[in-house]
This record gives C-alpha cells, structure tokens and sequence, in this order.
C-alpha cells in the first residue's frame, strides 16, 4: 500500500507536467518563426481559400481547411497553427486521463508525450500534428475503450480525417484495418465493417490519386 503522502506527491508531478507541456506547446507556437512550407501553405491554399488546388506538394487539405478558419482571427503564426496546438493539447490531455489509469502513471506520461518529433508536430501549421492525434484517437477508441458494433464506424471517420491531414496515413489505416478484420467478422458486425472499409478506401483512393496528379507534374 501507497502512502497517502505518496500519492499526492505523485498526482502532483504528474499534473505539472500536463500543464507544463500545454503551456510549452503553445509557447513554442507562439515564438518560433514561420517555417517555408507553413508560408507556402498559408500563401498557396488558405489565403486564397482553396484546398484543391495542387500547384505545389504543400497541401494538407483538412490542415489547410482548418487553418481558412483559425486565421479568421489573425495572421500572426499562433493562428496558423493554432488548430495543431488544439488537437496537441487534446493529445496531452488524453495520454494524462490513460497514464493516471495505468500502474506507472508517469512512465506512461512520458512514452506517450516526451516524443520530440511529434511535440514538434503540434507546434507546426501542417498536417502531420493533426494526423497523429486523429490516428491515436481512432485507435485507443478502438482497443482502449469497450467494444461496441459502431467503434469500427467511429474510428473510420477519425481516419477518414487523418487521410486529409496527411496522405501516407493510409498505410496505418491499412494495417489497422488488416488486424481488426478477423476481430469484426467474427462478431458478425459485417454491415458496419463494410461500411467503415468504404469511408477509409473512399479517402485513401482519392488521396493517392491526388498523389500520382503531383508527382506525374514534378510538383
């Protein structure tokens, strides 16, 4: 048995660091200079407000759909990423709400949250950062919560999302979709599995075709 001291010694340091790592993300937001492929995307797709244009390989169309909203308020870097520091700060918060549920909360804290790549994501004003919280997102309503026919249909549509946030995310959805199979039809959830096959092939088809247009262009 844990003293009780312990404990609050423990919800303490791990509670700080939830709130240190929001606070940090949205520093990093605010004081890091535009990068070339966040001008480009800001120039090229959301000023214009056009998320189907592919003059360049600069495109993350939900990215840039959210950016056209979040720059509603402002132009300055903050706003332009501000839809990544959002979905990064929902990101933290979850990996807090499943490390305090876990035996060792802090050393689950940290695996999920202490990665730089990805804290680096969050800070940005492109599609990688809002694809890997959609992807994890799908995948722990999945695996991590209780089962139910319509989870497959769930995750699909939080996929369905990443796809647009970046386009190589249809090889996770692939393998994702490769374990799960045997799991859905065994449990004779055919209709909605097929129905969430769709949504996900839907998007991934459109993608790499979007994908051949550039590449056969040199774009």
């Amino acid at each position: 048995m844990y003293s009780l001291d312990y404990l609050r010694k423990k919800n303490f340091l791990i509670n700080s660091l939830l709130f240190l790592l929001i606070f940090l993300l949205f520093y990093k937001g605010f004081k890091n200079p535009i990068t070339y492929d966040e001008a480009q995307t800001y120039l090229n797709y959301v000023e214009p407000k056009d998320i189907y244009k592919f003059a360049i390989a600069n495109n993350h169309p939900f990215n840039s759909l959210l950016m056209i909203g979040s720059t509603y308020f402002g132009t300055s870097e903050i706003y332009l990423r501000l839809p990544n520091l959002i979905m990064g700060s929902l990101f933290i918060i979850a990996s807090y709400k499943i490390s305090i549920k876990s035996k060792y909360p802090e050393i689950t804290f940290l695996i999920l949250t202490f990665t730089p790549y990805l804290f680096e994501f969050f800070s940005l004003a492109r599609g990688y950062g809002l694809s890997a919280v959609l992807l994890f997102f799908g995948t722990i309503n999945y695996f991590y919560r209780e089962w139910n026919k319509y989870s497959i249909l769930f995750s699909s549509i939080l996929f369905f999302f990443a796809i647009y946030s970046i386009f190589p995310s249809s090889i996770y959805v692939f393998s994702f979709f490769a374990v799960v199979t045997y799991s859905e039809l065994k449990k004779k959830n055919i209709i909605i599995f097929l129905f969430s096959s769709l949504i996900v092939s839907f998007a991934s088809y459109q993608t790499l075709r979007w994908t051949i247009t550039i590449s056969e262009y040199d774009l």
